[in-house]
């Protein structure tokens, strides 16, 4: 089994997960876990494919979670208290991120076909496809967030080099960059753009042009070898953020606090196994990682932040 996905509830009282199946379960599988117990709330069998996005919606209510049952490909909404479905958006292809809005009225995925990538905006009441954007472009993944501080969506095409912003409710483009090198992404409390790729960090301003690079060089001593899937989250309500830096054949993983001020490291969590996942629940008390090492193959694991 791993992980392929996780999502923390907004009342910060559930997280789901997504698994993909093994030779013990013959089916994927979607759980959630009550936060304060660790134990399961509700499962859902996900066929043979698990899904690599997961969001709840805004009311908490709700889970969106992407399923492949009988061939056929959909976007679930499902009540997590019933698992009634509320309803099913027919997709085309295995999508590689999800957002919904916090208004909770619109939803955007993308998936990868060939070598061109698939923007979708839809009508969350009606699961209704509103537009559509194609992009051609070499990236093998896709990051996408939400900036509340000045409704814009951005795009991050990893491998692509290219950042695109847009309005998330008339999906008109409002810039698109060429940043190299482009990788996971978040934002400061001014609402700044930092990325990191393989560990470096660079600091933009808001006009895309980097005010700052941190090369890992700066904040790590030991030389572990080969880096990888680096990503970045802020601490709500802070200036700090966490980073994961998995190495050594993704045997180890480095949760790394580090601050935004002068972007120096804090303190530092090595971890077995390869952990993928980063979420903070909303009030920034906790982190939550999940993803699997040789010993457990579903790892989720919480730290608690401040009080």
């Amino acid at each position: 089994d791993n992980v392929t996905s996780m999502a923390i509830s907004p009342n910060d009282r559930f997280i789901a997960y997504s698994i993909n199946k093994s030779v013990s379960n013959n089916q994927a599988q979607l759980k959630i876990i009550e936060l304060e117990n660790g134990e399961e709330f509700k499962s859902i069998n996900l066929d043979k494919i698990s899904s690599d996005v997961l969001a709840f919606t805004p009311d908490g209510k709700y889970i969106i979670y992407e399923s492949d049952k009988e061939k056929i490909k959909s976007l679930n909404i499902q009540n997590i208290y019933n698992l009634k479905d509320l309803r099913k958006i027919n997709i085309k292809e295995h999508l590689k991120s999800l957002v919904i809005f916090p208004n909770g009225n619109l939803i955007t995925t993308t998936f990868i076909k060939d070598k061109d990538i698939f923007t979708d905006l839809y009508d969350y009441s009606s699961g209704k496809r509103l537009n559509t954007i194609k992009v051609s472009n070499p990236a093998f993944d896709v990051f996408m967030k939400y900036n509340s501080q000045n409704n814009k969506l951005y795009i991050s095409y990893i491998g692509g080099e290219t950042l695109k912003v847009l309005k998330p409710d008339t999906f008109r483009e409002f810039n698109s960059v060429k940043i190299p090198p482009l990788g996971y992404f978040d934002f400061n409390s001014d609402g700044n753009l930092i990325t990191t790729l393989y560990g470096d960090l660079n600091v933009f301003d808001k006009q895309f042009k980097i005010v700052k690079t941190i090369p890992k060089a700066s904040y790590i001593k030991e030389n572990p070898g080969f880096y990888a899937g680096t990503k970045i989250i802020f601490i709500p309500h802070t200036k700090y953020f966490v980073q994961n830096i998995m190495y050594a054949l993704y045997k180890n993983t480095s949760i790394m606090l580090m601050s935004s001020e002068n972007y120096s490291l804090k303190n530092k969590i090595l971890l077995e196994g390869k952990m993928t996942h980063l979420e903070f629940t909303k009030d920034g008390k906790y982190l939550v990682t999940s993803g699997d090492n040789d010993v457990d193959k579903n790892v989720i694991t919480l730290f608690k932040v401040r009080d």
